[in-house]
Formats: C-alpha cells, structure tokens, sequence
C-alpha cells in the first residue's frame, strides 16, 4: 500500500493541509504500512487533507486495501518477468468484477512496475479514474520479486 489521499478530477491533489498530529500507535497499521518512514509521510503530506482523523484515515486505507484482490499471479513474484500494463489491468480488473472498466492505471519508472493503482469514490467504492490519471506508456514493464 503506497497511499491514500483525496484528488481531483484533473490528477492534482491537495498536500500538506495541517499539523495534525498523526496516528497515537503508528504500529497498529504495520499491516499495510510497515515502513513508519511511509506512514508519517502519508499521513503529512495527503491524510492532513482527508478531514479525517489519522486513526480513521489509516483505517479508510486499510479498508480500501483489503477491498482489492491482488491476482494471484502478482501475490508472491517468484522470478523477474515482463508483462504489458494492460495485462497487469486486465489482470486486476477480472480479479475485480466490481471495478468499473478504467478502474485501474498501472505507473511505471524506466520499464519497471511502480504501482498498480485503482480509483475509489469518496465511499471507497471503485470507480472509474479520470481521464487525466492515465496508465504508464510501456509496451511492458519488468516486475521484480521484492
């Protein structure tokens, strides 16, 4: 899980929006975040911009997480291997009858998966991703064991 934070309609997003403290137990969210380094930043940068408290915020994350079914061919890469990004979607999407077509984008980095991410309404029901939320340009992308 790299993220949850609110954005608009045009791909840009609100950052940095108070000093709120974050999460009074950042462990307890070890589940999807276990780097701390990557809690404090999300919670500062984008869940200070959620109106929620850290605690819910966390929560909404986890919640819209364990929402996603991860194909099980991306659950536990055993070997490095190329596959196109609408593969990587089609895979997503069939494993997510729910999602709506255009629900997920796949981000890249120099030919390697960065993030398979999917659009949730303020619900965190999926939704289709606006059009300015496009998926990464490869013919294919290297996906790595971690």
């Amino acid at each position: 899980m790299h993220g949850l934070w609110p954005e608009n309609t045009d791909g840009t997003y609100p950052e940095h929006c108070s000093d709120a403290p974050g999460p009074a137990d950042p462990s307890a969210f070890k589940d999807i975040y276990p780097d701390a380094g990557l809690l404090e930043h999300e919670w500062e940068t984008h869940g200070t911009c959620s109106g929620l408290s850290a605690n819910a915020f966390f929560s909404g994350a986890r919640q819209a997480f364990q929402s996603i079914v991860i194909p099980p061919r991306f659950k536990a890469v055993g070997a490095s291997t190329s596959v196109s990004p609408d593969q990587i979607v089609d895979s997503f999407s069939s494993s997510n009858p729910a999602a709506p077509d255009g629900g997920f984008v796949v981000s890249c980095g120099h030919n390697y998966l960065t993030a398979v991410e999917v659009c949730l309404d303020k619900s965190l029901h999926p939704m289709a991703c606006p059009a300015a939320i496009r998926s990464c340009r490869a013919r294919v992308v290297r996906i790595t064991p971690p």
